[in-house]
């Protein structure tokens, strides 16, 4: 009966993520409530709510990565008898992000911009369920891990503050990697951000401020070797929280606008990984779908460009 609970809980967990998700990008309301606001080019709006909604999601995306356990496709399952297994981890990320550089003046030519956000993250495992067996050399189907994890996000200058951030969620087992089997799983985290800020009203021409919560959903599927190991996998983000921008006309006349939707984005990643005895060492790459833009719109953003990370990382199992 706990098990079925606990299984249960976490699918309704992954359709809630997917219904939630299919909001969409409503960026064209944030345009609209803009032009209403005062004498503010529509080229200007465009670019300030482009910007926008590629940095919140950026932002999340950098934080959230690839696999929520580096370098690790399987559920830890249990040492002896009931005694369950902990994994800790440190893994530093550099994230690649573009956008409309919409800070300084306002001009008819807005151009976009790269950032760059170099992360630091800790996690936290345990194994609950160590699953069943299908097979003697094929085991961990619905094997169950817990888990946390804590972020400092080092953001541009372009932001106000830097920004930290806490994560939970649970791993669910499909196969654990054995000498005739891969390890395949897929995971459940949910990370809050809290509030940003790009621009500053008082030198810039726009100013920006979300909320950020992002839901991630990753499976992952890898494979040891005799001295190194391969994994690869497939996710989806949910980015949520209020967003709203301000802009100043040339004129000075002030202009804002609000929203509160999910962003969703698809993420592909891949690595390698090393093991010595208990310490676990990795690498490894990806990056994030684009999104829709504007009809219409003719800035040099290009709103399918792809958000990237690169990540190192140390993970201890005991």
């Amino acid at each position: 009966m706990k098990r079925g609970r606990v299984f249960s809980m976490l699918a309704i967990g992954m359709l809630a993520g997917s219904v939630s998700g299919a909001s969409g990008q409503e960026a064209e309301m944030l345009v609209s409530q803009c032009l209403s606001g005062a004498n503010v080019a529509r080229i200007w709006c465009e670019e300030v709510a482009i910007a926008t909604q590629a940095l919140r999601a950026g932002v999340g995306f950098v934080d959230a990565g690839g696999t929520d356990v580096p370098g690790s496709s399987s559920t830890l399952g249990k040492k002896l008898g009931s005694m369950p297994r902990v994994s800790a981890s440190v893994r530093t990320t550099l994230g690649r992000l573009k956008s409309p550089r919409v800070t300084g003046r306002s001009r008819s030519d807005v151009d976009d911009q790269t950032l760059w956000v170099p992360t630091i993250q800790g996690s936290i495992v345990v194994s609950i369920l160590d699953g069943f067996s299908v097979v003697p050399s094929v085991g961990g189907l619905f094997s169950l891990d817990l888990l946390a994890t804590a972020s400092y996000l080092r953001l541009p200058s372009e932001f106000g503050d830097n920004a930290g951030t806490v994560g939970v969620g649970a791993r669910l087992g499909l196969l654990r990697e054995s000498f005739t089997a891969p390890g395949v799983s897929v995971s459940v985290v949910h990370r809050g951000f809290g509030e940003a800020t790009y621009g500053d009203r008082t030198r810039d021409n726009a100013e920006i401020t979300f909320d950020l919560s992002t839901t991630s959903v990753r499976a992952i599927i890898g494979k040891d070797l005799p001295f190194i190991g391969f994994f690869a996998g497939v996710g989806w983000d949910w980015h949520r929280g209020d967003m709203s921008l301000r802009t100043t006309a040339p004129g000075g006349a002030i202009s804002t606008a609000t929203d509160d939707f999910t962003d969703r984005r698809t993420v592909y990643f891949g690595g390698t990984s090393w093991s010595f005895l208990v310490l676990q060492g990795s690498i490894e790459a990806g990056w994030s779908s684009g999104f829709g833009d504007l009809p219409g719109r003719t800035g040099d953003f290009g709103a399918s460009s792809n958000p990237l990370f690169v990540s190192a990382a140390l993970r201890v199992t005991l």
